[in-house]
């Protein structure tokens, strides 16, 4: 179950979480004792009472929204926010403890009425996960937008988890405990200041794909000068997620020919076989997005991946399906088969 709460207004603060004053430079006397650190930035009464309440959330999904509807938003496309969005889902480790509903909520969550044009650290909505962590807090997503480094708009997701989660797992954050009581930014002495340990970007392009691949911008090489199989296949995710369409058909040959080449190592060839559906699905064909997707859930060749490929095989049979669920339902607004 998932339920919407109305809107709570995030007040500014005036103090800096985490901030050490600068020791003794080198040749300098050092003082009688070490400088304290300055004070941790304080809830205002509003996000007080919003912690209150993620905290007392059972082990349901709670979607807090922070501002009123904008009168214009990004367009979205509605394939390559299924896609994105559930990277985040699998990261966080949510997709057995979220229903496909809820899973949708979340995506949906995440993309819905962001302002544009963008309104850089301002609140749009906290995404809530009651007892995530070990301890029984919860998980925070805190929703917000800022520009990339070259100027993209963006869609920026600001965990309260440490820092190290793609490395280490979701797991071991829920063992460490929230890093911050309340993700979010702060605006200090006319700066805006990060009060979160780990953040997700999105960038949001112009022709309403979304993409969290460094391949945005970027010049890609041509497949005739790639000899290895697994560089290739890679090479077609950087293709599909650059946000330039007339550049994708461009894979299709590469990974066909992937998947019928019995001598090659079958990670590479379930792989390039998942890339196809995501090529299907980034296209809006959901029909032949759906071929793909159910070949895979009966292809002999997926019981040979090692126990070290077992996470890709899970992906396969799980987050593939779901995703075109999920993009369906976002196209068409139709929620009833979820």
């Amino acid at each position: 179950m998932y339920r919407t709460i109305g809107i709570g207004l995030v007040a500014a603060v005036v103090v800096l979480a985490g901030c050490v004053t600068p020791g003794p430079q080198p040749g300098s006397t050092p003082p009688a004792q070490s400088q304290p650190e300055e004070p941790a930035i304080t809830l205002t009464e509003v996000e007080a009472a919003q912690l209150a309440t993620y905290r007392a959330v059972g082990e349901e999904l709670l979607i807090d929204e922070l501002q009123p509807a904008p009168a214009t938003t990004f367009m979205i496309d509605p394939y390559t926010q299924a896609y994105e969005g559930y990277r985040i889902i699998r990261l966080l480790g949510l997709v057995d403890r979220l229903s496909v509903a809820e899973q949708y909520a979340f995506i949906d969550a995440l993309f819905r009425d962001l302002p544009n044009p963008v309104a850089v650290a301002e609140p749009v909505r906290n995404i809530v996960v009651g007892q995530w962590y070990t301890d029984g807090e919860p998980l925070i997503v805190h929703v917000t937008q800022a520009y990339s480094g070259d100027r993209i708009p963006s869609l920026v997701a600001m965990f309260n988890t440490s820092d190290g989660i793609r490395d280490l797992g979701y797991e071991a954050m829920q063992a460490q405990g929230p890093a911050v009581e309340y993700p979010r930014f702060v605006r200090v002495d006319g700066s805006v200041r990060a009060v979160a340990r780990e953040f997700y970007a999105i960038k949001l392009l112009e022709n309403g794909q979304v993409s969290a691949s460094g391949a945005v911008g970027q010049t890609l090489p041509d497949f005739a000068t790639i000899e290895d199989v697994r560089t290739r296949v890679n090479l077609t995710d950087a293709y599909l997620r650059d946000g330039v369409r007339e550049n994708d058909t461009a894979v299709v040959p590469v990974l066909e020919a992937v998947i019928a080449d019995e001598t090659v190592a079958p990670l590479s060839r379930v792989h390039a076989r998942m890339q196809l559906f995501m090529y299907y699905l980034f296209a809006g064909d959901s029909a032949a997005a759906r071929e793909v997707s159910d070949a895979l859930q009966t292809w002999d060749l997926m019981s040979e991946l090692t126990v070290a490929e077992t996470e890709l095989a899970e992906v396969a049979r799980i987050d593939v399906p779901n995703i075109i669920v999920i993009a369906e339902a976002l196209a068409s607004g139709d929620t009833s088969q979820l």
